[in-house]
């Protein structure tokens, strides 16, 4: 889905989409909390908004710098939010974000993200 926000239409697409009844009450609030100085990125339709799975038992997975930065806004604005919440922080799902020149760098990467995938299925089952 990553490198499919690159081809203009499926990108057009999904911002079309973007206050879909699903996806409305998230970017609702994506709007509620971004500012001229901190963009905060609309979570796309695909993704299943308030009837995803992730969100029904209460799991928040972080995929990448910008999600990080996003739910630390989160966490100033409404500081006991995550208190019943599962929160799992990894790498971005772009293979870029896994990438290193130095092999040993790259293999914990790609560690770390399926050790994130396998507590997310964990928080899950």
């Amino acid at each position: 889905m990553t490198r499919r926000m690159k081809e203009p239409a499926y990108l057009a697409e999904q911002l079309q989409h973007r206050f879909d009844s699903h996806i409305k009450p998230i970017n609702d609030y994506v709007d509620e909390i971004s500012t001229p100085d901190l963009w905060v990125p609309y979570v796309a339709p695909i993704h299943g908004g308030i009837d995803a799975r992730v969100l029904s038992v209460q799991v928040v997975l972080l995929q990448g710098g910008d999600a990080r930065k996003s739910w630390r806004r989160v966490l100033r604005r409404s500081p006991n939010i995550a208190n019943d919440l599962t929160v799992i922080s990894t790498y971005h799902p772009g293979a870029q974000a896994l990438w290193h020149k130095d092999l040993a760098e790259r293999i914990r990467r790609v560690t770390h993200q399926a050790d994130a995938y396998q507590q997310l299925a964990a928080a899950l089952a």
